[in-house]
């Protein structure tokens, strides 16, 4: 029963880690701020916000709309920075609980809690998009969605390889997913 158990962790942490390695690292976003309307090569939002300020031209978007855009933008980066650090402190609580041999219902009310908070994430990044895509007309939705199409695996807007993970930010990997 204990080799099952332990075995079972084993798997778990297997996949935690495989599943933190495949999120990769995260930027601020705040990079050289030389990227269009005063924001780095990933703009504060990652490339998908990025995207949206440097199609800002093509799909239309008023000087109002930007600004406003902009300070979402702001607002979401940093409250996405408390709850990454919170996300990050649940992932070594949860390191120290597995190192320490714990008992097994402590490291699964650890691991639900880690889930918790990415879940939490994944939900204000989502919530997030929606607020942003409120402030676009329909015509200028359709209009984005037609230039993410045409870039997908294309260069990246910097002039870098790679589609969304290929661009530098001071000569370092971004990796940004926003």
């Amino acid at each position: 029963m204990r080799k099952t158990i332990t075995t079972t962790l084993a798997i778990l942490m297997l996949m935690a880690s495989v599943a933190i390695a495949q999120s990769g690292p995260r930027s601020s976003g705040l990079c050289s701020g030389d990227g269009p309307h005063g924001f780095g090569h990933h703009g504060m939002m990652g490339q998908r916000g990025d995207m949206l300020l440097q199609a800002a031209d093509k799909i239309g978007l008023s000087e109002e709309q930007i600004e406003k855009i902009q300070n979402l933008q702001i607002a979401h980066s940093l409250a996405m920075v408390d709850k990454k650090a919170e996300l990050e402190k649940a992932q070594i609580k949860l390191r120290v609980l597995r190192r320490d041999n714990e008992s097994l219902d402590k490291v699964n009310v650890a691991i639900d809690n880690f889930n918790r908070l990415k879940a939490g994430i994944q939900k204000t990044k989502y919530a997030h998009q929606q607020e942003v895509h409120g402030l676009l007309t329909e015509e200028q939705l359709d209009k984005l969605k037609e230039f993410r199409q045409s870039h997908m695996g294309k260069r990246n807007f910097d002039g870098n390889q790679g589609g969304r993970h290929g661009g530098n930010c001071g000569g370092k990997r971004a990796g940004n997913r926003g």
